[in-house]
């Protein structure tokens, strides 16, 4: 005071001194002083002050909902890493910290708890780097295994993932197992579990199948059926070299591991061993096989009503399957080289059963009624329609013989069916890269005992 007096310092002036004194000590602090410094607190962050207080006298479950956002952004400069992507670095306060924008992790590791659902997604991609090319949904837990379908295996400091499926351990540890992955539709199907049940045989392992094959609903499957594929990934995987004949170094592994084969296999040869067992196999319920036998039936009796025709025996059923549909309509598969059955065709194997049998009657099933019923007519004809494919195999199956046109579908209806078949002798364009995929003579695929017509 004896200052301002000497001076004759007003009051005025005492007070915008002050003022500038004041200023000049704060900024040089602020500009000098770590932010997670006591004095930072006592010179403005007050409520963070308030916090670490807290903190220190054993309190570590402390909400920051009245933080501002500057004191947000100065808590995340705590841990510059955070700033990576790496959530279990501790704070260099030592203590979990409970809040909005946090969740409390291992002890003194806190992680961020982002609002954004793809946050622990985009952290799970930046611990692992090699799913940066797979599923980007893959869920992922800190601290814990890593649960994904569709990966397996790992990088070196990486979280070891772990197959959802329970059979993994056990097909991992046993070397007793092969395993095949069905693609396309239930023929596809049909052909991979055929092929891959006639393999195991051979080689004396267990088929392992997927539970989630279409073949599981409407057959009783002797394979070992697993959950997901994952649980196959320690065995050695084997390519066919062509997709429908057979490839006769797949008779030639080694039987050092467990096995696997793909995709198509698509030849009667891979199980030919076990063909019996495959028949017994791909066989309906009897309830679905009453189901077919009834809607044959039903359609005999109003065909035999609405033509006046009276048998003394009852007919000889022919099963047709006229396969279209995709085939004719798609470029990509016309330029492969699929070739449909002709008019002709039909007309030549229609007239092969009429002439061999006194009373034939034909059951036609096809997803192209329109054009089946303008091409493949005739008064010995009735026609299977608003059924499902299941349902309309049934009633191939069911019938006496059959007469199948091209397509997997169209030749396991051949193969269910005990009786004669007859098939399109040329199911794949000369030339093409469809015909490629097929052995020189078509013996690798059509079955010895069928007659093939063109």
């Amino acid at each position: 005071m004896a200052i301002w007096r000497k001076y004759g310092i007003s009051t005025a002036k005492k007070v915008w001194l002050f003022v500038a004194i004041y200023t000049i000590i704060v900024l040089t602090v602020f500009l000098t002083v770590p932010t997670d410094n006591y004095f930072y607190f006592a010179l403005g962050g007050k409520l963070l002050s308030q916090t670490l207080q807290g903190i220190k006298n054993g309190s570590t479950q402390v909400t920051t909902d009245n933080l501002t956002k500057a004191d947000k952004f100065l808590a995340y400069r705590r841990d510059s890493s955070l700033a990576t992507g790496d959530a279990t670095t501790p704070y260099s306060s030592g203590a979990s910290l409970t809040a909005d924008t946090y969740s409390g992790g291992t002890s003194g590791s806190p992680e961020p708890k982002c609002k954004d659902p793809d946050h622990d997604k985009f952290l799970a991609l930046r611990r692992d780097s090699s799913l940066a090319t797979g599923d980007a949904t893959t869920p992922y837990s800190s601290g814990a295994s890593l649960t994904a379908d569709t990966y397996s295996g790992g990088t070196s400091g990486s979280p070891e993932p772990k197959c959802k499926d329970p059979d993994h351990d056990l097909i991992h540890n046993n070397n007793m197992f092969l395993c095949c992955m069905p693609l396309g539709g239930l023929g596809n199907h049909m052909f991979v579990y055929a092929s891959c049940y006639g393999f195991a045989a051979y080689y004396n392992r267990t088929l392992a199948f997927p539970k989630s094959s279409m073949l599981t609903k409407y057959f009783k499957l002797k394979a070992h059926l697993i959950q997901d594929y994952c649980a196959c990934d320690s065995a050695t995987f084997h390519l066919e070299k062509i997709n429908c004949g057979e490839d006769l170094k797949l008779w030639n592994l080694s039987t050092k591991g467990n096995i696997k084969i793909g995709y198509y296999l698509q030849s009667w040869k891979y199980f030919g061993n076990v063909i019996e067992d495959i028949r017994r196999q791909y066989t309906f319920s009897e309830t679905t096989l009453a189901k077919a036998r009834d809607i044959i039936s039903k359609l005999a009796s109003e065909h035999q009503q609405r033509t006046k025709r009276l048998y003394r025996v009852k007919p000889v059923s022919v099963g047709i399957h006229v396969r279209r549909g995709d085939i004719d309509s798609e470029d990509r598969l016309v330029k492969f080289g699929y070739e449909l059955a002709t008019p002709a065709f039909f007309s030549h194997a229609m007239e092969y059963f009429r002439k061999k049998y006194m009373n034939v009657l034909f059951v036609v099933c096809s997803l192209e009624m329109r054009w089946t019923k303008w091409y493949v007519a005739g008064d010995d004809i009735i026609y299977v329609e608003g059924k499902d494919f299941a349902m309309d195999l049934a009633v191939l199956t069911s019938c006496d013989h059959t007469l199948t046109s091209v397509g997997t579908y169209s030749w396991w209806a051949g193969f269910m069916n005990r009786g004669e078949t007859v098939y399109y002798k040329w199911p794949a364009r000369e030339g093409s890269s469809l015909r490629k995929q097929f052995s020189a003579n078509y013996t690798d695929y059509f079955l010895p005992e069928w007659i093939g017509l063109k």
